[in-house]
């Protein structure tokens, strides 16, 4: 009898620590929202031969398209992230047209064509000199090494790095590689729809990246301690002039 009180006696402490840790434990809470760009005009079906034209030529900043080039972006590092560091080429364009990652990554290049492609980031200079042009063979993939070099990451000031992608055999294509300081970060759909990966209690604002350019425009907010299980904080509906210079 007494060696049984003495194990129910040591389990005790055990039981009642299981729900303190449990409440204790930070929970984390993915951000989404919804962005309306002013004069934005609804998507119209379009033939094959407008795949193989320029985007950014053939439609106006502010049209359905223009979602595709936006970043949503929260400012802070907390914790890595596993991303897919690839943007492809297919159709004579890069698909997506804008790819974002973390500052620390490099982008990976693959090309599904049947032929050669050398990519290039026009004005773009790195260990002061000229970025050299990255050929990729057909069907296979490369590393372009396009991002901040360690030199400017150590500028903390810099918060992002856009450059854009050309392609030599394809002039009219057309593509954006941004670079964050950040590890909190979405692309948006061509409804609008964003959603940045779950993050920790507390505040945080939203910035807007369009074409290389950050917007003025941002969002403030608040990740409670607790919501309902499988419930998202909702930024609700932003509307974004990206029209400008």
């Amino acid at each position: 009898m007494q060696r049984i009180t003495l194990i129910a006696a040591l389990l005790f402490p055990v039981v009642l620590s299981l729900p303190s840790a449990a409440r204790h434990r930070e929970r984390k809470y993915a951000v989404t929202g919804k962005i309306v760009l002013k004069g934005t005009k609804p998507s119209k079906p379009r033939s094959a031969y407008w795949i193989y034209q320029d985007p950014f030529a053939i439609t106006s900043r502010t049209s359905s398209e223009a979602y595709g080039d936006l970043v949503a972006v929260i400012f802070k590092e907390i914790g890595g992230r596993e991303v897919s560091p690839k943007t492809t080429v297919r159709g004579m364009t890069f698909v997506p047209h804008t790819k974002i990652l973390n500052y620390t990554q490099d982008l990976e290049i693959n090309n599904e064509m049947d032929e050669d492609i050398t990519v290039y980031s026009p004005g773009r200079v790195r260990d002061r000199r000229d970025l050299e042009p990255q050929t990729v063979s057909a069907r296979g993939s490369a590393v372009f090494t396009v991002g901040p070099s360690d030199e400017e990451a150590e500028d903390h000031g810099v918060r992002f790095w856009a450059y854009p992608l050309r392609l030599k055999e394809y002039p009219f294509a057309r593509g954006w590689a941004v670079f964050v300081r950040s590890s909190y970060f979405s692309g948006v759909r061509k409804d609008g729809t964003f959603e940045i990966p779950p993050l920790p209690p507390g505040k945080y604002t939203i910035h807007f990246i369009f074409r290389g350019r950050l917007l003025e425009t941002k969002k403030t907010i608040t990740v409670p301690k607790r919501l309902r299980r499988g419930k998202k904080v909702n930024a609700g509906v932003i509307q974004l002039n990206v029209e400008g210079k």
